[in-house]
């Protein structure tokens, strides 16, 4: 049936026998099947020019004998098997069961899950976990193992046949332990730098307990063994694996070589030690062995679980020795350093030259003999010193050198037993040198400085070099002056009269002592028992007169020089004034009140204006007054200021000592402070006599409470001489009914309980001769 235009088909449409079926009622046609699945069912083969299917087909098989299907375009392409031949480019392949390629085939990646086999073809790039290769594969670049998730990375079996490697080794990783050489049995062992065997003839054979290795050609030969024990009868470069140290050594033979007589085993590779200690590799070791240079933490060569006791190189040209992490010696180019102390006795240091020298920056303590012979010289400067505790044993001469170099001060000269000082070379004593013993080339000096010099002995001389007396002295005896030898002035006994005794007579500018008295206008001439003398005249102020009190005799003091009468008035004003002269003192005997009135009256009295010596004190009518109990001492043109209650009722006269002495001394202290210690006086560079301490309250209403002590320079009182001592108003108290010492350097001071109410005056003498 020809049909030029559109049918359509309602209830279905059936041509021939099962060839087109078309079902209506399914929308479904099936060219060859009476029943179809789909909406277009073909059973049997389908020619066709270009074939656009969409969804899910099912094709059985494609198979085309000619020509080049250029796009399969398809979601899934699923197939038993797949044969493409020729020249295949873009392939994109899901999960099949079995890829056959033949030709030439590019593809961007191939993944192979499970095992695949690729009889033939060049691949640029595999990776998988598991790669198969039968037959030679030839790698073009890099093959890459990666361990697996277990961390074992790449095993190569027994069947994989020849695997070389090329190049030095560094890109092999955890070989820490050396590439080793292992059989059925286990690793034989490691160390083995090269092991490579090329051409016919080599052989490697091992039986279990050792391996025999031939080597033709090369131009020498030598045979290998392994075992505990170093093979008996060797030959020059026999091989020997040490299974005891894991080393492998060689059989190095000096009279094979000519070169010597020695035979030993030498270690093949000594810097490759393995972490292992050597202990002992036969009788010698040869060769040169190289250290790191450690630490004193980590030595470099060091003892087993000790690393910080041993062998260590601090610094170039320097080797140390390092014990518990102290470097105890270092030998350098220039000696030997050591820290800490040597011990031993010395003998076996020898060979130290004379011009060689022992240097020590600190101490150096000897602690048991030092025995030094011929000449010693101690220090290259004035600074170095030698210092020895305990006792020491000099044998000859020593010399001592002085400021000028190569010049000798000091010589002890062993042979006549005698200490030699030079000429003007000083020996001194004490802290400053105070007494000091030199020569000068002219004349001999003994000098002392401070405090006195004394010679004890219980007889003493002063002889002459020759022999002859000067001075002779006895203990608990007389002492006698000599002249050319002989006796002429001795000090006599109570039995003998005591004094001195003359042999021969006394000469002087006035006078000639003799055996009777003569007074003339020239002097005196008196004998021993002269008795009084009785001048006419006395010149000076008598100063230089000893042996009598106060310049008289007793109360009777004949170097009163002065009295002044003055009339009291009612208003503080001066009655007598010192003198002027810086070289004078003026002594104030007494100062004596006498009331020419009918009525009472009283009389104050002050020294310089300001320091009251009596207040207010009454005078009855037809009564006098001593103000004075003890002497007062006025300065150069220093003042007596007088006062009373009432006029033309008083009168006062003053008795006065002039005295050509500025040792006499005068001080007053008003007390403006409460319950305060205050210095009244110091005796500075002698002692004194403190002959008046005057008290006086000049308050007319209160009493006082005073306290004066004697204390050293630094204040410390030694004792007191009133304390808390009540001084009632107007009252005047003196302290020394009999004089007092101050030694050197100590003081008077005094307090009062209130302010403004007591006044101190005190005067005195220092000692100087």
């Amino acid at each position: 049936m020809a049909v030029n235009k559109n049918f359509v088909v309602k209830n279905g449409l059936e041509v021939d026998t099962d060839l087109i079926f078309a079902d209506a009622s399914t929308n479904k046609v099936g060219i060859g099947s009476t029943i179809p699945a789909s909406m277009l069912d073909v059973k049997g083969g389908i020619a066709v020019t270009d074939i656009n299917a969409s969804g899910v087909g099912t094709i059985v098989t494609l198979r085309s004998t000619t020509g080049i299907i250029t796009t399969i375009d398809a979601v899934s392409v699923q197939a038993t098997n797949l044969i493409i031949t020729g020249v295949s480019s873009g392939i994109t392949l899901g999960t099949l069961d079995e890829l056959n390629v033949s030709g030439v085939t590019s593809t961007g990646s191939l993944q192979v899950v499970g095992t695949g086999n690729m009889p033939v073809g060049i691949i640029t790039n595999a990776q998988g976990t598991n790669l198969n290769y039968a037959g030679i594969g030839t790698l073009a670049t890099n093959v890459i193992f990666t361990k697996d998730a277990s961390g074992i990375g790449a095993t190569i079996g027994a069947a994989v046949g020849i695997v070389t490697y090329y190049g030095d080794g560094v890109n092999l990783l955890n070989t820490g332990g050396g590439i080793g050489v292992g059989s059925t049995g286990g690793i034989v062992g490691y160390g083995f730098t090269t092991l490579n065997f090329i051409g016919a003839g080599n052989t490697f054979k091992t039986d279990g307990t050792s391996i025999d290795i031939s080597i033709s050609g090369g131009g020498g030969s030598g045979s290998v063994s392994i075992s505990s024990e170093a093979p008996a009868d060797p030959s020059s470069g026999d091989l020997w694996y040490s299974t005891e140290y894991g080393r492998t050594f060689v059989w190095f033979d000096e009279e094979t070589l000519g070169i010597g007589n020695t035979s030993v085993w030498v270690d093949s590779a000594p810097f490759n030690m393995g972490g292992k200690f050597v202990s002992k590799y036969g009788d010698n070791v040869y060769g040169a062995i190289g250290y790191t240079g450690g630490t004193t933490s980590q030595a470099s060569i060091y003892y087993t679980s000790d690393p910080n006791t041993g062998i260590y190189f601090p610094s170039t040209d320097h080797v140390g020795v390092v014990a518990g992490g102290t470097a105890s010696l270092v030998v350098n180019p220039n000696g030997i350093s050591v820290t800490g102390i040597i011990t031993g006795n010395g003998s076996g240091l020898t060979g130290v030259a004379s011009t060689d020298n022992i240097n020590t920056g600190t101490s150096a303590t000897f602690t048991s003999n030092v025995n030094v012979t011929g000449v010693t010289t101690l220090g290259a400067s004035n600074s170095a010193a030698l210092k020895v505790v305990g006792m020491s044993t000099f044998q000859n001469d020593i010399i001592v050198s002085g400021s000028t170099a190569g010049v000798t001060s000091i010589t002890w000269d062993a042979s006549n037993d005698k200490l030699l000082f030079n000429d003007d070379v000083t020996a001194a004593f004490g802290n400053g040198s105070d007494l000091s013993v030199h020569h000068g080339g002219t004349a001999s000096y003994l000098t002392n400085s401070t405090g006195y010099l004394f010679l004890q002995s219980n007889s003493l001389a002063l002889r002459s070099v020759a022999g002859e007396n000067y001075i002779v002295c006895a203990s608990n005896g007389d002492v006698s002056l000599y002249y050319d030898n002989v006796k002429r002035i001795e000090t006599a006994s109570d039995d003998e009269g005591g004094g001195v005794i003359v042999t021969g007579k006394i000469v002087g500018t006035a006078a000639t002592v003799g055996g009777g008295v003569t007074i003339n206008n020239t002097g005196i001439d008196a004998g021993i028992a002269a008795g009084i003398v009785t001048a006419y005249q006395f010149w000076g102020d008598g100063s230089n007169i000893t042996g009598i009190a106060a310049g008289g005799s007793g109360e009777f003091n004949t170097s009163i020089s002065g009295a002044t009468q003055y009339d009291v008035t009612t208003s503080m004003a001066t009655a007598y004034t010192a003198n002027a002269s810086s070289d004078h003192r003026t002594i104030v005997h007494s100062i004596h009140i006498c009331n020419i009135s009918a009525s009472e009256a009283s009389i104050s009295g002050e020294i310089q204006a300001s320091f009251s010596f009596a207040h207010t004190i009454p005078v009855p009518a037809g009564s006098a007054v001593e103000l004075l109990k003890q002497p007062k001492v006025l300065g150069p043109s220093e003042t007596i200021e007088l006062q009373s209650d009432t006029a033309s009722a008083l009168e006062a006269t003053i008795i006065v000592e002039y005295k050509e002495d500025t040792d006499f001394w005068d001080a007053q202290l008003d007390l403006t402070s409460a319950a305060t210690m205050t210095d009244i006086y110091t005796s500075t560079t002698n002692p004194s006599v403190v002959q008046s301490i005057l008290l006086a309250n000049d308050d007319g209403t209160n009493d006082v409470k005073a306290r004066v002590a004697w204390t050293d320079g630094s204040n410390n009182i030694q004792s007191y001489l009133c304390y808390d001592m009540i001084i009632p108003a107007d009252a005047t108290v003196e302290l020394c009914e009999k004089p007092k010492y101050l030694a050197a350097g100590y003081k008077l001071r005094g307090y009062a309980n209130q302010a403004d109410r007591l006044e101190i005056t005190a005067s005195g003498k220092q000692i100087t001769s």
